[in-house]
């Protein structure tokens, strides 16, 4: 039963959830943007604050299932259509996250937003 248990807790352990996410934004509270840029890339864009202070923002996007679909059409018309193709996007999976700085470029605080702002 304790090997069960070990078990269960291993997996869930290497899940990718939203909280694991958020943990690791918290251990770059209190460093340089720069440091962040270098381990994530670069964002996708940044804003300078009124009060001189700094958002970047990044975005992660991804699409899965993207459907075709061809639908025959027999209308009897000439130089009608013989077939239309329908697209559906599939399931789109997002995250965006604001990272704010302030005017020394030191993390303060961070916003995630999407469906997909995860990690493991």
């Amino acid at each position: 039963m304790k090997l069960v248990a070990l078990g269960v807790l291993l997996v869930l352990a290497g899940c990718a959830t939203t909280q694991n996410y958020i943990a690791k934004l918290e251990l770059w509270k209190n460093k340089n943007i720069s440091e962040y840029i270098i381990n994530n890339g670069s964002p996708a864009s940044s804003l300078d604050l009124p009060d001189g202070k700094k958002v970047y923002t990044w975005y992660q996007q991804k699409q899965y299932g993207s459907i075709s679909q061809t639908i025959p059409l027999n209308t009897g018309l000439p130089y009608a259509p013989t077939a239309i193709t329908t697209h559906s996007p599939g399931n789109m999976q997002w995250c965006k996250t604001d990272v704010f700085t302030d005017t020394s470029g030191i993390i303060l605080s961070y916003r995630i937003e999407g469906n997909n702002c995860k990690a493991e």
